[in-house]
């Protein structure tokens, strides 16, 4: 920083003198008015101390260089505006250095004879660049590179209609504008014009979004061995018909529950061929997967979080994956909570998990939630869907579309 202090009798004198020293990017630290007896003994009334950084001050000084004195008095008069300007654009100056150039004089035959060969230097006055008209220059060019970013931002009418269509189906704007751009450059200016073929490109991208797998116990080994699946969520959200509802998918299973309901169906389990049994803590849990398993039978396990244990849910599931290779967690959400809600639960498990079951599909008001989580987590397949209360009928697989059916109302 470079600091000076500036005397003057008035207050004008002392900042013009400012202006010429430091230029229009000073600034006034302190202002002291000398009166009285001080005012007596000082030489000047007006005491300013100012300051200017060292890299505008350097720029000043590259200027001053390169004009003349009357040049600069030229410069300084006028307005701070203009002074910064020439400061900022001092490259384009740099050109223009005055320089002393040798003009020729008529010589006669006396003086050539007499030996005379006197020189004139003729000055070059630098010209200072039109301030005011690079002004105006620089806002018609602003002018211009707006007009085209406006041409350029223009999306074609079927393809703004399809954008706004999918607004409304509550689908991330991010992945809307990411959509739209692959479109455009993937589809030609004709196809952008036709909204069956947007809306074709749209559904091929989106279903590749929703990734879907089938558990482990659908898989052939698991009839020799058997699997544990242990489904977990929190609040409401239709876990124990889910269970229920895969419980009857595989004949001869045990399902597994660590709190006792009031609205249980026993008779459920005789007529689908599967038994319930009640165990709370680890040590309770895997002594009847042990045993189930030296049976053969798939074991599915209704783990309801209680708000005492939120840290004993994540002990249950690392301890059963220790101990047993064939287990597999699957996180049940409903799909008529909100999606942030759904979102937090699958934040929170997101390490352990390994699928989401969704429940309530049938009262699904926006698959665009659903859709969104599929984005959000793609490394988390959808594994069943659940769209009544009706066992076992009201379970599908999970598929991309059925998702992408509900989104747009596609008919069943």
């Amino acid at each position: 920083m470079h600091v000076r202090k500036f005397y003057a009798d008035t207050l004008d004198e002392a900042l013009k003198e400012i202006k010429r020293e430091l230029g229009p990017d000073a600034i006034i630290l302190k202002t002291k008015t000398n009166k009285g007896l001080i005012g007596q003994i000082k030489k000047k009334k007006i005491e300013i101390t100012a300051a200017i950084s060292e890299k505008n001050y350097g720029r000043k000084r590259v200027i001053d260089t390169i004009l003349d004195s009357e040049q600069r008095d030229n410069l300084y008069k006028g307005s701070s505006e203009n002074i910064a300007k020439t400061i900022d654009g001092y490259g384009g100056m740099a050109v223009n250095r005055p320089v002393k150039t040798i003009g020729k004089n008529n010589v006669d035959l006396d003086q050539f004879l007499s030996g005379s060969d006197k020189k004139e230097s003729v000055p070059v006055v630098a010209k200072i660049p039109n301030i005011e008209m690079n002004s105006v220059l620089e806002s018609k060019v602003l002018q211009l590179e707006r007009k085209i970013a406006g041409l350029e931002d223009k999306v074609p009418g079927e393809m703004f209609k399809f954008r706004n269509n999918l607004r409304s189906l509550d689908i991330e704007e991010s992945y809307i504008q990411n959509l739209i751009k692959r479109a455009t450059f993937e589809l030609s200016l004709d196809d952008l014009e036709t909204y069956d073929l947007v809306f074709e490109f749209a559904l091929r991208e989106m279903i590749g979004e929703i990734k879907t797998e089938m558990p482990k116990f659908s898989v052939v080994n698991a009839e020799k061995e058997g699997v544990i699946t242990l489904l977990i969520s929190e609040a409401s959200s239709g876990q124990t018909s889910m269970v229920e509802k895969l419980a009857s998918l595989k004949s001869n299973s045990l399902v597994i529950k660590n709190t006792k309901s009031k609205n249980e169906k026993p008779m459920a389990g005789e007529v689908f061929d599967y038994t319930v049994c009640h165990a709370s803590g680890i040590t309770n849990i895997v002594s009847e997967c042990r045993k189930a398993l030296e049976q053969k039978r798939s074991v599915f396990i209704d783990y309801k979080v209680e708000t005492k244990e939120l840290n004993d849910s994540k002990n249950v599931i690392e301890a059963l994956k220790r101990l047993f290779p064939s287990f597999e967690v699957l996180v049940n959400i409903s799909s008529i909570h909100s999606e942030t809600y759904n979102r937090k639960v699958l934040t929170k498990y997101r390490e352990y998990i390994d699928g989401i079951t969704v429940a309530h599909l049938d009262l699904c008001m926006s698959f665009g939630p659903l859709f969104n989580l599929a984005i959000n987590f793609p490394e988390i397949p959808f594994k069943f869907f659940g769209t009544g209360e009706t066992i076992p009928d009201d379970i599908e697989a999970a598929s991309p579309e059925r998702i992408l059916a509900g989104l747009f109302k596609f008919d069943n």
